[in-house]
């Protein structure tokens, strides 16, 4: 039961993965009517949530609707997971250069810590998390969420190597995996929550984990708007740990209350 429960938390670290929201410019883009099984998944959201198709430009400043202003912010959502539903706020602050490279610390309810951080390449990445509940840390390396430059309608694919270890001992791997993530902008759409209707980029991020004896398929869709930040998301995320533990999860978010600017 012990080991089944440590598997757990591990596998729990992987629940939260933060993504990197585009920058939208001055200049038009294609309106890209919503593809019918991102519809279906994100029926999750309610009705009404997800409007009309609007136009969605390439990629440039990759923090600009990530936390909105540089200086980050605090955000209150929705959240319902199965029949549980909750009010979770998620902050975002500025940390500590890493290696002379922009740093953020992201905390998403009491549950988990996210350290992000921008390249010198300009790419975006989250370079470790915990599980503060089961003190366990997961390492990613490279530790890239998005690129630059990425197209309305084109995915980007990632390799990624994960390291879990007991928070204060990051000589003892407790677990070592790897992780492959996709990650799509499938378009600009109008999202309508409690805190207002905004203009908002949708990313639809696919994740194939592998680490210790248990496989981790994780889809997420973010939307994400300028000035604001994270505006929704829906998640399902299926775990499968030999005959030991297994989970088939889906929840939704929708923002209540977005940061004072």
């Amino acid at each position: 039961m012990k080991t089944s429960k440590l598997l757990c938390s591990v596998l729990a670290i992987f629940a939260a993965i933060g993504l990197l929201a585009p920058t939208v410019s001055a200049e038009p883009g294609p309106v890209i009517t919503l593809p019918a099984a991102d519809a279906k998944a994100l029926e999750l959201l309610g009705d009404g949530v997800v409007g009309k198709a609007i136009p969605a430009p390439p990629l440039d400043d990759l923090m600009a609707w990530y936390m909105g202003v540089p200086g980050g912010g605090e955000w209150t959502y929705h959240v319902i997971k199965g029949k549980k539903k909750e009010m979770r706020v998620e902050s975002i602050k500025p940390a500590s250069d890493r290696v002379g490279q922009k740093a953020w610390t992201q905390k998403i309810g009491d549950e988990f810590i996210q350290d992000m951080q921008v390249h010198t390449d300009g790419t975006f990445g989250k370079y470790t998390e915990t599980d503060v509940e089961m003190s366990y840390v997961t390492h990613f390396h490279p530790g890239i969420f998005l690129a630059p430059g990425l197209a309305p309608g084109k995915s980007l694919e990632v390799k990624q190597k994960a390291l879990v270890y007991k928070v204060g001992h990051p000589d003892k791997t407790s677990y070592t995996g790897t992780m492959d993530v996709k990650l799509t902008y499938v378009g600009a759409y109008e999202v309508n929550t409690p805190a207002g209707k905004f203009p908002s980029i949708l990313v639809r991020a696919e994740f194939d984990i592998k680490i210790g004896p248990a496989t981790v398929k994780d889809v997420q869709y973010s939307f994400y708007s300028k000035g604001v930040g994270k505006v929704a998301e829906v998640e399902a995320l299926k775990v499968a740990a030999l005959l030991i533990y297994h989970s088939n999860d889906k929840t939704s978010k929708v923002l209540a209350k977005k940061p004072k600017r």
